[in-house]
């Protein structure tokens, strides 16, 4: 499975996080920048197989 799952094709994505251990039962924040080819499309994605 992808963690990052996006419908659309875009120019490019940056990940922004440090090396993380996943633990369950712990929040974390993971951010993303996608740049659209197209700045009018509408972008959807998933995350770990979940909208």
């Amino acid at each position: 499975m992808q963690l990052l799952e996006i419908d659309s094709p875009i120019k490019e994505i940056k990940g922004y996080n440090q090396k993380i251990k996943f633990e369950p039962g712990h929040d974390y924040t993971l951010k993303y920048e996608v740049i659209k080819i197209n700045p009018a499309d509408t972008i959807t994605w998933k995350f770990a197989g979940v909208e």
